[in-house]
């Protein structure tokens, strides 16, 4: 009986200490373990069952901060300054650009026929020359025929575009086909006025000349007051070559 009251006496005392749950348990056994900085929880044996402590929650970083952009001021273009069009000459060359062209492209032959001496003066020297002359006269003929209704103070004008009267015009032309004239006397003269290839060929030159002539006094019907006195000195080269229409073209007297 004293035993059971010792074994009582003690569960009292037992049951009647508090718990201190911070740092101690108590196993079946009546001894005290200490608690771990986890917490502890009694499993069906009587034993603390250690639980993991929940890790704090870590704070969530706050959402970046939105910067409004600021807005680019746009950069206008370089303004290229446009080419300006060419623009292409609407209307024919005149009479004074076509008949210094004319020169400037049979002054060489010219000088090559001038130049000539009675050895070499031989038709194998001379027909490829007075051809190419002739090539030359009549291909500017067209050019001349696209002045046709033009009005003549339009034509009345140099290379340069610069207004010039009708006797200028007259001087422009003569200087052109003086050379011309100048070629075949001097091949004439070579020949001695003989007939035969050589003197058709001269023939076929002024002939060449009377084409540009017709048209340009077509053009400009009071040239012929003055470009016929300027002609005149080489009647007796016309004469010999036949061409009388030239003559009666211009108003000149054989």
């Amino acid at each position: 009986m004293r035993s059971f009251a010792i074994l009582a006496l003690l569960l009292t005392s037992v049951f009647a200490a508090p718990l201190d749950t911070s740092s101690n348990s108590v196993t079946g056994a009546g001894k005290s373990v200490p608690s771990s900085p986890a917490s502890s929880v009694v499993n069906a044996a009587g034993q603390a069952a250690h639980v993991p402590r929940a890790q704090p929650a870590v704070p969530s970083l706050p959402a970046p901060v939105s910067v409004p952009s600021k807005p680019v001021p746009s950069t206008p273009a370089a303004k290229v300054p446009s080419t300006p069009k060419l623009t292409t000459r609407s209307s024919p060359c005149s009479i004074a650009c076509i008949l210094t062209e004319l020169a400037d492209e049979i002054e060489p032959l010219v000088e090559e026929l001038i130049e000539l001496v009675p050895v070499n003066a031989t038709v194998a020297i001379v027909t490829p020359i007075l051809e190419s002359i002739t090539s030359s006269l009549l291909a500017a003929v067209p050019k001349l025929e696209a002045l046709v209704g033009t009005e003549v103070s339009e034509l009345l004008v140099d290379v340069n575009g610069a207004v010039i009267t009708v006797e200028q015009l007259a001087k422009i032309v003569f200087d052109a086909l003086v050379l011309v004239f100048k070629a075949l006397a001097r091949v004439l003269e070579l020949i001695d006025s003989q007939p035969g290839q050589i003197f058709d060929l001269l023939v076929q030159v002024l002939n060449a000349v009377l084409a540009i002539l017709q048209v340009v006094v077509k053009l400009v019907t009071s040239i012929v007051a003055s470009l016929g006195p300027l002609v005149a000195a080489f009647v007796a080269l016309i004469d010999c070559l036949g061409v009388t229409a030239l003559l009666q073209l211009l108003n000149i007297s054989s």
